[in-house]
This record gives C-alpha cells, sequence and structure tokens, in this order.
C-alpha cells in the first residue's frame, strides 16, 4: 500500500519540495525488522514533526517501545550522503559521549520496502535546545558551546 504523504501549510513551491510518496506498510514492515520485532508489532505510525531537511514519524509497538523514523524530503539532494553523513555524524558523537540517539537501521537508498530513504532511531524524550535557546542567559550558553562533550571532542590540541 503506497500512501502519499503531503501534510504542509506552507506555499506551493514548499509544498511540492516536501511532497512524499511512500510505502507505509513497507517502513512498518523495515521498523519492526531493525528491532527485531514483527510488522504485527507496530500498532501506531503517527507524524512526530517536519524540520528543514526530514519528516519525521513516531511509531509504537505493542509493548509500547517506541522509534523514530526520519525521512528527508525529496528536495534534499543527494539524499544518500544526507543520510548516510548524519548516521555517521551520530555515531561519532555517540562515541565521544555525547548523549545521541542510537541508530537502529537506516537506508540511503530508496530501493527498499518503503521506497524512500529513511532512518529509524531511538526515541529520546525530553526538551530540544532550540526550544530554550533564546531563553538561555550568558553562562548557559557558554556551558553548552565550551564545556559539553561535543566542545571537547572537537577541540584542536596546540603542542
Amino acid at each position: 500500500m503506497i500512501y502519499l504523504v503531503q501534510i504542509c501549510r506552507c506555499s506551493s513551491p514548499r509544498r511540492a519540495e516536501r511532497r512524499l510518496v511512500f510505502d507505509v506498510k513497507g517502513l512498518r514492515r523495515l521498523a519492526a525488522q531493525s528491532v527485531d520485532r514483527s510488522p504485527a508489532d507496530v500498532v501506531n505510525l503517527s507524524k512526530l514533526a517536519e524540520g528543514g531537511f526530514n519528516r519525521s514519524f513516531l511509531i509504537t509497538l505493542r509493548d509500547g517501545f517506541q522509534m523514530v523514523a526520519r525521512i528527508p524530503y525529496p528536495a534534499m539532494v543527494p539524499k544518500y550522503y544526507a543520510v548516510a553523513s548524519e548516521v555517521a555524524t551520530m555515531d561519532f558523537l555517540r562515541s565521544s559521549w555525547l548523549p545521541t540517539p542510537k541508530v537502529y537501521g537506516y537506508s540511503p537508498e530508496s530501493d527498499n520496502a518503503a521506497g524512500t530513504e529513511y532512518i529509524f532511531m531511538e526515541f529520546v524524550r525530553g526538551t530540544k535546545l532550540s526550544d530554550v535557546w533564546l531563553g538561555l542567559g550568558e553562562q548557559e550558553v557558554i556551558s553548552v558551546l565550551f564545556l559539553s562533550p561535543l566542545a571537547e571532542a572537537c577541540t584542536i590540541h596546540k603542542t
């Protein structure tokens, strides 16, 4: 079963850029496989968010386990490198002790059961930095920028 997903309250050119066509049943099957479950265990797939480059879906399994599916917009080019790079970046950040969602599975190509590129990742509850960034004080910004594990991982040490 192939679905057209076009949920965008934006101008016509932006709507065309965000138009997604993919096989929802195939996406559900691939999601279940990525966490060693049966497709019958997937009880819900709902839109979570729309970002600048991806649309995210929350996938809920029968036992309450939840994960995120991120699908790049068609305008995201080249999708292969965008998806592969995002997965590699998350793996690097996690190896640098920066809390990042675990990737359960991904495909940088659309030649799969869902008919689209995707990333399946851990659903992490919490507050997004982008939601609080403008309200942070100077010391809080400094601690995020310079005292985080990411800043330490990216520091160039001079000898």
